[in-house]
């Protein structure tokens, strides 16, 4: 029954490509007819065409993998459907020029392909939902591995259940028989064959990047003699090499390793970026910017904003600017709060957060750090250059030593008011997470994740989710 699933999405799509045609004609022709002079053409002259553009249609969407198996993000799958949709457009608009189809409405057309992508989207996800829930895209995955590698997937897995992978256990010769973030460690490597034969295994993940070079082909051998499709996930995950593109040649596999934020021409587009976000923002929320500051003078003593002193690009130091949420003997009262409570001593020293209670925040304070208002004037820092947008998080100059081997890839770019650490839990990630996270986002740059993150920094946001 699995099986089926990649041609379900395949109806799935012809259905809204037909039915975003039928849309664009109903509103070219019915609700804007009086902005056209030109005569309604007959839906059947479009039901001629219509087979043929979704052919296209159906191909672009292959060629950009929406049909096979993957861990595919929904932005990213958003993505690909817009470049597959974009894709067809232009081969359509190419076709009819070449053989003069002039009697097709341009408005109907380009209606139909705005209004597929969100049909296209939407109706994926629908078919998604319904296999899932009914159990014809639920594939039980097998990890091999409970360490930190096999706890990382297991949360991938469990963030996106829809993707259909289903944990049904680990295996860890070391951990057999314990219970990892809720998931049985059903056995040990050597149970692989004995696993998969009884409980019916549909995917086997191999999450052992300490495990040596001999082991780990053997152990993949293994997997696969037992016709269990296995992936396998390599140790590079936050080293400096986690955005490797693979290449192979002649049997040998050739890792180039990437840093996309640093290049030139991607440094520019970002910095142009950064000023089409940040100057029009600082126009329009000005008028916050003023209420801001008059409830912060009426709440506590003290100035409207906090200016610390930050890691910027190269490790230099700047000026970063937020609204005060502290009062202004913050580091004693921190100190007697953490003398006076153990366990919170032990939660600032992992997460240099308090993640309950912090003593510290005015009652405005604690308002504009749970909605991140306080952060608002670091657009000035965008302004100015010292910040981005999207970037690294803003590191305290105290914190140099503590980010270690990272320092070279963290500190190349500028920091940012938001970023990967920002949606993956904010204040919950440890910082060597955060470390891992900023290391990945500047080696993987580009301009659709950085919009990614902005529009995933509006839902945390919105939710409060990790804000402290």
């Amino acid at each position: 029954m699995k099986r089926i699933f990649p041609f379900l999405l395949l109806a799935g799509d012809i259905f809204a490509i037909f039915l975003s045609f039928a849309l664009a004609y109903f509103l070219r022709h019915d609700v804007l007819k009086s902005f056209f002079v030109l005569k309604a053409v007959s839906w059947s002259m479009y039901l001629e065409i219509i087979p043929f553009v979704a052919l296209i249609w159906i191909l672009a969407l292959a060629w950009e993998g929406l049909y096979i198996e993957t861990f595919l993000d929904p932005l990213d799958e958003l993505f690909y459907i817009g470049k597959a949709t974009l894709i067809t457009a232009l081969l359509f608009l190419s076709f009819s020029f070449i053989y003069r189809l002039l009697e097709f409405s341009r408005a109907v057309m380009l209606l139909s392909f705005l209004v597929s992508l969100p049909l296209l989207f939407y109706i994926r996800y629908l078919i998604r939902y319904l296999s899932w829930r009914l159990g014809l895209f639920r594939r039980r995955t097998l990890i091999l591995g409970a360490g930190e590698m096999g706890r990382l997937i297991l949360s991938k897995l469990r963030k996106y259940p829809l993707w259909g992978y289903e944990p049904i256990g680990f295996l860890d010769s070391e951990l057999s028989g314990s219970l990892v973030e809720g998931v049985p460690v059903i056995g040990g490597l050597d149970d692989v064959e004995r696993v998969v034969r009884e409980r019916d295994v549909d995917m086997i993940i191999i999450a052992l990047p300490s495990l040596s070079r001999n082991g780990l082909a053997s152990l993949a051998l293994r997997c696969e003699r037992l016709g269990v499709p296995v992936k396998l996930i390599p140790d590079l995950y936050g080293l400096s090499s986690a955005s490797a593109r693979l290449e192979e040649v002649e049997g040998l596999f050739l890792i180039e390793v990437k840093r996309n934020l640093i290049k030139g021409w991607n440094a520019i587009i970002k910095r142009l970026f950064d000023l089409l976000i940040s100057v029009p923002a600082l126009v329009v929320l000005s008028p916050l910017f003023l209420l801001i500051a008059i409830l912060i003078k009426l709440d506590s003593p003290g100035p409207v904003l906090y200016v610390a002193s930050r890691l910027g690009k190269g490790g230099t130091t700047f000026p970063c600017y937020k609204f005060r949420s502290m009062y202004l003997n913050a580091d004693e009262i921190l100190e007697r709060y953490l003398e006076e409570n153990p366990e919170a001593r032990e939660e600032w020293e992992k997460f240099a957060k308090l993640r309950g209670h912090d003593p510290r925040l005015t009652r405005v304070g604690r308002f504009l750090r749970k909605w991140s208002l306080d952060e608002l004037p670091q657009l000035w820092n965008v302004l100015r250059g010292e910040m981005s947008i999207v970037g690294p998080r803003p590191y305290l100059p105290r914190e140099k030593e503590k980010i270690g081997e990272y320092f070279d890839v963290i500190l190349e770019v500028k920091p940012g008011i938001t970023g990967l650490w920002q949606i993956s839990g904010r204040n919950l990630t440890t910082f060597e997470e955060r470390l891992r996270l900023d290391a990945y986002y500047i080696q993987n740059w580009s301009l659709w994740l950085d919009i990614k993150i902005m529009i995933r920094t509006f839902f945390v946001v919105l939710l409060g989710k990790g804000a402290y």
